[in-house]
């Protein structure tokens, strides 16, 4: 019977496989286990197809739906799609399961994308790739087959492509077990190998090969096994680093270095291998000596490096290059390699030569496309570098050139008609005379430099400090700076516009939201910030979410921090984008007395940190050895759209600690909405309002016994900041967020122990009819828990008509509001009425705008009562659906939003929404006849009633639209349950801004 019942099942799961949908596109790779190559095998697909079965137009909009970088997902095991910690656009590296991981990290096998490119025969196309980690597989003695689904996504449309690779299984080979302590190898023989690299340049990349005569002989090993094997067996020293007795932190000669005796890998497979140079005092010389070079972490002063090490019948080859700007003609940087078998080493000295580029004779060159003009803002007397960046198509100019990208030479005149790229910046740039406009040397008469950053598609631009004064500015300098091909150049001047510092005009930008982050830090002796679980250092990088940002700015972005100017003898903050911090754009921080926060400087040993931007992202750096843990400083940076001036406010609080902290969880929020009255004011003129702390005290798990023993904290976003004691003020902008100084404060408020919330309002008066509204968020935090509360404040609308329903006929009236054709008016009350007529409640009068009496005769367009009843030459029928038997009882006490506006008809459009103090919803609706105007003026009255908490605002929304399900809304305006409500990212508030539970 089981065997009966184990075939049904079988069968049953086959059957179920093959209904399965399969992926609408498959594309499978092969490879051996020893292949060097980066990417196995791609393939393209018609994209007119693909755009189809998307519901888009056409290629192009599939192209640019593609290039966003957002569309393209890979399915987890779980079956939910992600493109979270893709290492490039459209392509994750992966383990052997299909997840996400790290370059370099342990498991990471291979890699596989997506993107849009014509094909041979130009043919738009999306093409797909696959691809490995050279090297990984020479030990995985099984075959080998990876696979992954991708789709790329546009709405609720879907497209997906399973992509495989298979690598065959290796062949295994025994070594022996090699020898890593120096001082017991048995150095059989030396080799030197040249590395030849050109100064300034980029990464470069170049296979250096040589034969190592002997070799096999020399070591007794079995040349086939080493052949396969080298990589694992090739080792070179490193570097023990000891703290001189007495020396202090910031002492440059704090450290001294000495070689260790154990021996290390430096480039497992064809990960980089980094070197970088060590360097010790000389007292005897009074100088520093350049001790050696050993392993360093990509970006921490590591000058070369070599990759893809590999030996085959005698013939050594490895990739090589150097870090961009670090190394000069004349420099002599090495490492020592030893590949060993057993305790026998054969030692190979790798070397860089360093040479300097030819000068051309421009006058055998041709021009091509027109000559770019890049406008570069400089600042008289400033004593910084002023780095900015400027973008540039790089593709287009190498399209013009005839050649790819990474084909041209960045060039500039040496002289007259001599075009070189002998670099002179710390990147692959030129400093500037000022006079002559030719290249010069760094130091005092030169002017502005610019450097050649393919990879990032800019240029960066800065001066020499305080090179340009008063007189300088109605006497611009530049100079011509060339991309070239062979026998073609693309001509771009650079043009030096000097002026004084321009500080930002606040009121010519709008914030839009303010937000903040954490950050942790790990000290370390290099620019490295995070230590990972096996050990192995990273930089520290926070995701501020870019779909945020560009939903709340739109996606030209810039990137700003804030520094200290003079301004009529006074220190203000003003936004700065003199970027300091590689990669661009991005800052280091420097300790500064100004508000207790640091600001942006130029690098420097006494620097806090460094941070850059890119991609909705933030990747830490730290000065070595700088601080300890328990150091913590706070900063301000801005995301800007400079088209519509709008940007985001966010304070970054980083803190250095030995273990990255888990932050306390928001356990719960409340929000508490306060209509503000003279009764809440104390005789100091604060606001005294008690919170009911018991579901906060519940959510956290605590009791009022230990609440003492508590935070008060006060959250900014994702950020908790200052943490604090009862009682203490926190300062406050009126939208609820912390600000950093006196002159942003709008309000204070604390929190006493037993709930009591007390608020200054400042300048605030919350007088009845004001829009003074504000909001305090303020919490409690304990133990890893934290509970907030927000405090939302809102002044009392207007009352209208005697409280007691005596108000006669045309004798009480609200104020006039004027409404333009394209807005709406959104007006909330609560209606009283004396209940002994219909009539006796609200009215609603609309006459010609610019007319404000009461009672304007021929320029009144109608009189709307509530009774479904009204007059005047433009009056028209109104509709209701009131339970006339109960109308005068629901009436009173009833709340009212109506939606007033102007339609393209010059027709005035009333909806209302009646509800009643016991829940009844009635709907009540009026449209005129055409006005034939553009605008008119409103104001309600009333007769034997009175309207209290009488409200307006007027903007370019309507709130009045059918309503999806409630939890489909993300954001807008909707009528629900016979109530005007509004979402915003899933929650939900009445039209005057107050939480809806």
């Amino acid at each position: 019977m089981r065997k009966i019942y184990f075939s049904f099942l079988v069968l049953a799961m086959a059957m179920v496989s093959m209904v399965a949908k399969a992926a609408d596109y498959e594309f499978k790779a092969s490879c051996g286990p020893n292949s060097e190559d980066w990417v196995i095998d791609q393939a393209y697909f018609p994209a007119a197809e693909i755009a189809e079965k998307l519901g888009l137009a056409d290629a192009a909009a599939l192209y640019e739906l593609v290039g966003t970088n957002t569309a393209v997902y890979l399915q987890l095991a779980d079956g939910s799609m992600t493109n979270e910690g893709f290492s490039d656009p459209n392509q994750p590296w992966m383990n052997a399961n299909a997840e996400i991981s790290a370059y370099g990290a342990e498991g990471t096998c291979w890699f596989a994308g997506i993107g849009a490119e014509d094909d041979a025969d130009s043919i738009p196309s999306i093409n797909v790739w696959v691809g490995q980690m050279p090297g990984y597989f020479k030990k995985i003695y099984t075959d080998s087959d990876l696979k992954a689904t991708f789709y790329i996504v546009n709405g609720d449309a879907k497209v997906s492509f399973e992509l495989s690779l298979h690598v065959d299984a290796a062949v295994e080979i025994q070594m022996p077990t090699p020898t890593t302590s120096l001082s017991a190898l048995n150095i059989v023989k030396n080799y030197e190998v040249e590395i030849p690299l050109m100064v300034g340049k980029q990464y470069e990349g170049k296979t250096i090969t040589a034969t190592l005569e002997g070799i096999y002989e020399a070591l007794g090993a079995d040349a086939a096994a080493l052949d396969a094997t080298v990589a694992d067996y090739t080792y070179t020293p490193t570097i023990k680093t000891d703290t001189i007795p007495g020396a202090t932190e910031d002492a440059e000669d704090t450290y001294s270095y000495s070689w260790n005796d154990e021996l290390a890998i430096p480039a497992k497979a064809v990960t980089d291998a980094w070197f970088g140079r060590y360097v010790n005092y000389d007292e005897a010389a009074d100088k520093e000596v350049i001790f050696g070079n050993a392993p360093k972490p990509w970006g921490a002063n590591g000058t070369f490096y070599i990759q893809k090490i590999a030996l085959a019948d005698g013939e050594f080859s490895f990739t090589a290059g150097q870090y961009p700007g670090t190394l000069k003609v004349g420099d002599a940087d090495y490492a020592n390699l030893y590949i060993i078998n057993g305790d026998k080493a054969a030692c190979v000295k790798v070397y860089v030569n360093v040479t300097a580029p030819e000068v051309a004779d421009f006058a055998n060159m041709t021009q091509v496309g027109e000559t770019m003009e890049i406008e570069v803002p400089i600042v008289t007397n400033s004593a910084d570098y002023d780095a900015k960046n400027f973008k540039v198509d790089f593709d287009a100019v190498a399209e013009a050139l005839g050649c790819d990208p990474a084909d041209m030479v960045f060039k500039a005149f040496s002289g007259e008609n001599e075009l070189s790229d002998n670099y002179n910046t710390n990147g692959t740039g030129f400093w500037t005379n000022k006079e002559s406009g030719f290249i010069a040397g760094w130091g005092s008469g030169c002017g502005f430099y610019i450097d050649y950053h393919l990879s990032n598609g800019y240029y960066e631009i800065g001066h020499f400090p305080s090179a340009y004064t008063d007189e300088d500015v109605n006497n611009p300098s530049g100079i011509n700076v060339f991309l070239t091909y062979g026998d073609k150049y693309y001509k771009f001047y650079i043009k030096a516009v000097v002026g004084e510092k321009e500080v930002v005009d606040d009121n010519a930008y709008k914030c839009v939201a303010q937000e903040g982050y954490i950050a942790q830090i790990q000290p370390n002796s290099d620019y490295t910030t995070i230590q990972n679980e096996d050990g192995s250092w990273t930089n520290l990088v926070l995701d501020l979410d870019i779909d945020h940002i560009t939903e709340l700015i739109g996606d030209d972005i810039t990137f700003y921090g804030e520094q200290v100017a003079v301004v009529d003898g006074d220190s203000v903050a003003t936004w700065c984008d003199a970027y300091s911090c590689d990669p661009k754009p991005g800052f280091w921080m420097g300790e500064t007395e100004f508000q207790n926060h640091v600001m942006c400087s130029t690098w420097g040993s006494g620097n806090s940190f460094g941070y850059s931007y890119a991609n909705g992202k933030l990747t830490f750096f730290q000065i070595p050895d700088r601080h300890q843990a328990g150091y913590s400083a706070t900063t301000l940076f801005y995301l800007v759209n400079e088209t519509t001036k709008q940007y985001i406010k966010y304070t970054l609080n980083v803190q250095y600690v030995e273990e990255i902290k888990q932050l306390a969880e928001t356990v719960g929020s409340e929000d508490v909405n306060v209509n503000v009255t003279d009764a809440l004011f104390n005789k100091d003129g604060v606001m005294e309002i008690k919170l009911d702390l018991a579901k906060g005290l519940e959510a956290m798990g605590i009791t009022e016994e230990i609440l003492e023993a508590a935070s008060v904290v006060a959250p900014i976003s994702t950020i908790i900041y200052n943490s604090q004691n009862f009682e203490e003020d926190f300062m406050y902008a009126k939208n609820g967020f912390l600000v950093n100084n006196d002159a942003d404060t709008e309000l204070m408020a604390n929190l006493a122990a037993d709930g009591t919330v007390t608020i200054d309002p400042m300048e605030m008066t919350f007088a009845a009819g004001s829009e003074d509204a504000a909001s305090v968020r303020i919490g409690i935090e304990y133990d890893g828990k934290r509970y907030v509360y927000v405090v939302n404040l809102t002044a009392p609308g207007a009352t209208i008509g005697a409280t007691d329903n005596s108000a006669g006929w045309w004798t009480a009236f609200s104020d006039f509001s004027t409404l333009e054709a394209g807005k709406y008016a959104h007006v909330t009350f609560k209606n009283f009425s004396d209940k002994a007529e219909n009539w006796n409640n609200w009215v609603l009068v609309a006459q010609k705008a610019g007319n404000t009496t009461y009672g304007a005769g021929s320029d009144e367009y109608f009189a709307l009562r509530v009774d479904n009843y009204g007059w005047g030459n433009f009056y028209g029928t109104p509709s209701c659906d009131y339970n006339w038997d109960t109308f005068k009882d629901d009436m009173d006490g009833s709340d009212v939003e109506l939606e007033i506006s102007l339609s393209e008809a010059q027709e005035i459009v009333v909806k209302a929404t009646i509800t009643t103090v016991d829940n009844k919803v009635y709907n009540y609706s009026y449209t005129s006849k055409s006005i034939g105007a553009d605008s008119f003026n409103f104001f309600f009255t009333v007769e034997k009633a009175h309207l209290e908490d009488y409200k307006v605002s007027i903007d370019e929304t309507s709130a009045i639209i059918a309503a999806p399900a409630a939890q489909t809304v993300k954001s807008g305006k909707f009528m629900e349950n016979g109530k005007v409500v509004i979402y915003n990212n899933g929650k939900k508030y009445n039209v005057a801004g107050q939480l809806i539970k």
